[in-house]
């Protein structure tokens, strides 16, 4: 029983000493952390850009299209909350896998929504997995590197955002005389 205690308090073998280089699974996470904050970041300017085009395919109020905005947001925040407290309980890998499919699924849901009630649901609810992905892909990345080069680590992540934003910019031009 002892023993079965004391390895409960072992360190992870994936998480990286101090002063260590950065191993393969370093690599690794940081890769998918980085892809992963790119689509988020994709993903909440596209609408800012395409709202316009949705609004008028939907029928949206400007209350509506200024909601929609508002709701993706607080589904992040929750989303943050709630599947980062999950990670702590039920390991990182797990919970960011169920993030990535909820944020998946749902977003591609709403390419199917019929009115305004349908997006807000599908958009909510997507971005619950965005923000749960923020804040568990960062983790994930920055534990997988060697102290000494997490600061280093965590920029590279937060790169990916910017990344997805400026992707958003340029596809926004080819995607709006097609979708709109």
């Amino acid at each position: 029983m002892a023993s079965q205690a004391n390895s409960t308090f072992l360190p992870n073998p994936r998480v990286a000493p101090a002063g260590e280089r950065v191993s393969g699974y370093g690599w690794k996470a940081l890769a998918g952390s980085v892809i992963g904050f790119s689509m988020d970041g994709f993903d909440m300017l596209i609408l800012s850009f395409m709202l316009t085009k949705i609004s008028a395919d939907l029928v949206l109020t400007t209350t509506e299209a200024g909601s929609l905005v508002t709701w993706t947001l607080l589904g992040a925040v929750a989303g943050g909350i709630t599947f980062g407290s999950m990670s702590d309980h039920f390991g990182r890998i797990r919970v960011l896998t169920w993030t990535i499919l909820l944020f998946a699924v749902f977003t591609g849901l709403c390419a199917f929504a019929q009115g305004y009630s349908d997006l807000v649901a599908y958009r909510t609810i997507a971005d619950l997995g965005l923000g749960g992905e923020f804040g568990i892909g960062m983790a994930l990345a920055a534990e997988a590197w060697p102290a000494s080069k997490r600061a280093r680590a965590s920029s590279y992540v937060m790169i990916g955002w910017h990344l997805g934003v400026l992707l958003a910019a340029f596809v926004t031009p080819m995607l709006l005389p097609v979708i709109g």
